[in-house]
C-alpha cells in the first residue's frame, strides 16, 4: 500500500535526530520513515492523535541489525518479509511491562523478541519494565498484532500494514472496552 496522497512530505529531523510532525486531531495514519543506509519504516499512531504526544525513540535499523535481531530470535530474516517493532504502554501511556506480544498472522516462519534491559532476546516471554519487542518475519500486508497478560487475557490490539523488507513500527495500548 502507498500513499496517494499524503498531508506533508519532505520532512527532516533537527541534528538532535528529533522529528516533530504537525497533524490535526483524529489523525490514524502513519508516518513514512527513511534514513540513509537504513531501511525503511512506516510509525503508525494508534490511537488516532487528540492531543500532543510525544513517542519514545523509534529505533531505526540498519538491514544488518535486523539479521541480527533474526539471529538472537533463531530464524533467517527473509527478504520478503517485514517487521514489526513494538511498544506496549499501560492506560496511562506509560511503558508496560509484562505484555506478549501475538499475532494470528504468525507463521513458522514468525519469530516474537523482547528487549530485556535494551538487549534483544528471544527466550523472553512477555515484556520488561520498557515494553519493548516485535516479531520478524511477518508476511507483508494488513496484520494483527494483540497483547495479551500472562493469564491469556487481551490487553490491546493493534491493526497496520507492513511491507516487505521493511520496519513497521507502533505502539499497542489498552482496548477501551
Amino acid at each position: 500500500m502507498d500513499c496517494a496522497d499524503p498531508l506533508l512530505s519532505g520532512l527532516f529531523s533537527g541534528d538532535d535526530g528529533k522529528l516533530s510532525v504537525h497533524i490535526g486531531n483524529g489523525f490514524d495514519g502513519y508516518v513514512e520513515l527513511t534514513l540513509p543506509g537504513a531501511m525503511p519504516g512506516l510509525y503508525f499512531f494508534d490511537p488516532a492523535l487528540t492531543k500532543d504526544r510525544d513517542i519514545l525513540a523509534i529505533p531505526i535499523v540498519t538491514q544488518d541489525t535486523l539479521v541480527r535481531f533474526a539471529q538472537l530470535a533463531g530464524v533467517d530474516a527473509a527478504p520478503d518479509r517485514s517487521a514489526v517493532f513494538l511498544g506496549a504502554h499501560d492506560c496511562l501511556d506509560e511503558p508496560a511491562a509484562g505484555i506478549r506480544f501475538v499475532s494470528t498472522d504468525a507463521d513458522d516462519a514468525t519469530a516474537t523478541f523482547y528487549l530485556i534491559q535494551k538487549i534483544p532476546s528471544a527466550s523472553a516471554t512477555a515484556t520488561d519494565s520498557e515494553g519493548r519487542g516485535g516479531l520478524i518475519n511477518l508476511r507483508a500486508g494488513s496484520i494483527t498484532v494483540s497483547g495479551q497478560l500472562a493469564t491469556g487475557e487481551t490487553v490491546g490490539t493493534v491493526s497496520l500494514f507492513t511491507r516487505e523488507n521493511q520496519v513497521t513500527y507502533a505502539s499497542l495500548v489498552p482496548s477501551l472496552e
